[in-house]
C-alpha cells in the first residue's frame, strides 16, 4: 500500500473510492480478499477498501472486518445475506491517535455494588466511580460478584483539545450479544462476548471515539447482529 495520509480533514474531502484506487494495487486487493476469505470480485470489497483508504485503517490488523448481515425478505420472499464493512475499537482508536485533537480517554466497567455517580453540567460530565478492588489472592474461576456485584455496563470519556470531552455509557443489556439454549431456554453470552467486561468496554470506547471525532460512514462492529435481520 502507498503511504496513508494522516490529515483526516483532507481524507474526508476526497472521494473514498478514488483514495482506494490510489492506495491499493490489484495485487494488494487480491491479497486482502484472500485474507478476508472472499473472492476478489466480491462487491463488498469495494466499500471495505474505500473505508480503509478514507480513514487510514489497516485491513489486516484487526481494525476492520466484513460482517455478514441478514436482510429480511419482503412479501414472503426468503431472507438474503450480504457482507458489509464493520470497524472495531482498535480501528477507531487508530484514527483517534492520528488526530491532533485527541488527548486520551477514561473508561471502566460498572458493577451493581460500585458507587457510580455522573453529574452533568451542560455538556460536561463529571464522573465519580469508587469500588472495592478484587483481592489479589482470588482463586482462578472464583465468582467475583461478591466483591462488585452484577456487571451493568461500561463508560468512556474521550478528552479533546480545546473542546468539551465526550462521554458515553454502554448498558450491558443493550450491547451484549446473547444467545438462548433451545433445549433449556438458558441465556448465554455468544462468541467473543463471553469475555463480557472486555467487550462492553470496547463498545463504550467505540461509540465515544466515533462521536468525539466525527467518524461517519462506518458501522461499529459492536452494533452488528449477524443473525438479526435488517430492513431491506
Amino acid at each position: 500500500m502507498s503511504e496513508i495520509s494522516t490529515d483526516l480533514s483532507l481524507q474526508s474531502e476526497v472521494n473514498s473510492l478514488t483514495l482506494a484506487d490510489e492506495q491499493f494495487t490489484p495485487a494488494q486487493r487480491e491479497a486482502i480478499a484472500g485474507f478476508l476469505g472472499v473472492e476478489t470480485q466480491n462487491p463488498a470489497l469495494v466499500p471495505y477498501l474505500a473505508i480503509c483508504a478514507k480513514w487510514g485503517l489497516d485491513p489486516v490488523a484487526g481494525q476492520i472486518w466484513l460482517i455478514e448481515q441478514k436482510i429480511r425478505g419482503k412479501n414472503g420472499q426468503p431472507d438474503t445475506y450480504r457482507q458489509k464493512p464493520a470497524v472495531g475499537r482498535d480501528g477507531f482508536l487508530a484514527i483517534a491517535r492520528r488526530s491532533p485533537d485527541y488527548l486520551g480517554m477514561d473508561f471502566d466497567t460498572v458493577y451493581s455494588k460500585d458507587t457510580f455517580v455522573v453529574t452533568r453540567n451542560g455538556e460536561e460530565h463529571t464522573i465519580f466511580h469508587e469500588y472495592r478492588d478484587i483481592p489479589g489472592e482470588t482463586a482462578a474461576g472464583e465468582d467475583v460478584s461478591a466483591y462488585r456485584g452484577k456487571l451493568l455496563g461500561a463508560y468512556c470519556k474521550v478528552h479533546l483539545k480545546d473542546r468539551r470531552p465526550v462521554y458515553y455509557f454502554a448498558p450491558l443489556k443493550e450491547h451484549a450479544q446473547v444467545g438462548v439454549n433451545n433445549s433449556t431456554g438458558e441465556r448465554y453470552f455468544r462468541g467473543s462476548w463471553s469475555y463480557t467486561s472486555v467487550m462492553i468496554i470496547k463498545a463504550a470506547q467505540s461509540i465515544a471515539l466515533r462521536l468525539a471525532l466525527g467518524i461517519t460512514g462506518v458501522v461499529p462492529v459492536d452494533e452488528t447482529r449477524p443473525d438479526e435481520a435488517e430492513a431491506p
